[in-house]
């Protein structure tokens, strides 16, 4: 794995019309939406080069035989503080949000199972991954349709199941936001990334002075981390867990790396599928890798009818679903 430099800057820029939108988002917060707690003191901070060396150490630890307890301590001892941002997406937005999902299915997984399509039972959770450990799955997806294909990192033509979820809430979202300085402009994340990064400073200048640059690093190295960290995972994994079982947020938005920062992922906790979310329908197709994006055959369509899949064929509708440009180019 590379070396983590340190020295991202998160200067995003903006047109008028967009920055004239932050500044409203910024307006009209209330105090509980979107606010930060810090626990950790902030004086325990060492100079920045000693700051950054600790990281390049975390990189460089062999966690092949450790536990989740002594990755965490590892964590701690180099991080010193972990940025503990709450972010509140209001239901009314989250709402909107469809949630689409790219997996390979097994032979002896049931298609009528609107489970099969989610995320996997404890049972079948036997390694890490991005944001869960090992018998801790988490519900990963996508707001983009092509976004999940290329994470796939298959090569060739493949069969895939690409399935829809929608969330109907009846409240206010718990949302963590990691996302790289590199994000670009057309990517609807990043105004909250950039709220999210600007609330980080501001609140570090508050209390802690010159210790800014400490945060912007220590930012700046969770998303690095989540971005290149490879199988075992170790690092990444523990990150995600302990944002969702220690501290209970229903969703991480994180960077999509497979799409250079023109799209995010996004991870929810179990617990907030099983209660707000619902499978709408699932395609089956042959996707195929190219240069410049995904072609897509649509073979099948299976629509959740009373907690039941149903297989057809597909329609003309279903067809213009997997509009061409949608999955090409700038994505």
């Amino acid at each position: 794995m590379e070396s983590f430099s340190g020295n991202s800057e998160y200067n995003w820029t903006f047109d008028e019309e967009q920055q004239a939108m932050i500044d409203e988002i910024k307006a009209s917060m209330k105090v509980n939406e979107y606010k930060q707690v810090w626990n950790d003191d902030l004086t325990k901070l060492p100079s920045l080069a000693e700051y950054h060396h600790g990281f390049q150490k975390l990189i460089n630890t062999d966690f092949s035989k450790a536990t989740v307890e002594e990755i965490e301590k590892a964590f701690r001892k180099h991080s010193i503080i972990f940025e503990n941002q709450i972010s509140f997406v209001e239901k009314k937005t989250i709402n909107l949000l469809t949630a689409f999902r790219v997996r390979n299915v097994g032979d002896h997984e049931d298609l009528s199972d609107p489970k099969t399509f989610s995320y996997p039972p404890v049972e079948f959770s036997t390694k890490n991954e991005r944001l869960n450990i090992k018998n801790h799955p988490v519900f990963y997806c996508a707001d983009h349709k092509a976004t999940g294909f290329l994470e796939s990192k298959f090569e060739g033509t493949r069969v895939r199941y690409f399935s829809c979820f929608y969330v109907r809430s009846d409240k206010d979202v718990w949302a963590a936001y990691i996302v790289s300085p590199d994000l670009k402009t057309n990517n609807p994340w990043l105004k909250m990334g950039k709220l999210s990064m600007d609330s980080i400073i501001e609140n570090a200048r508050r209390n802690g002075g010159d210790k800014a640059g400490h945060l912007k690093m220590l930012y700046s190295f969770i998303n690095w981390i989540i971005e290149n960290e490879t199988p075992d995972y170790p690092i990444s994994s523990w990150i995600g867990h302990y944002l969702f079982n220690k501290r209970f947020y229903d969703m991480i938005v994180y960077t999509s790396k497979q799409t250079e920062g023109h799209q995010c992922n996004i991870a929810f906790r179990p617990a907030f599928v099983d209660k707000y979310m619902k499978l709408e329908v699932v395609f089956k197709v042959n996707a195929e890798r190219v240069p410049d994006g995904v072609n897509i055959e649509l073979l099948q369509v299976g629509e959740n009818i009373n907690n039941k899949i149903l297989w057809r064929g597909p329609n003309e509708n279903d067809q213009l679903f997997f509009e061409k440009k949608e999955f090409y180019n700038k994505l």
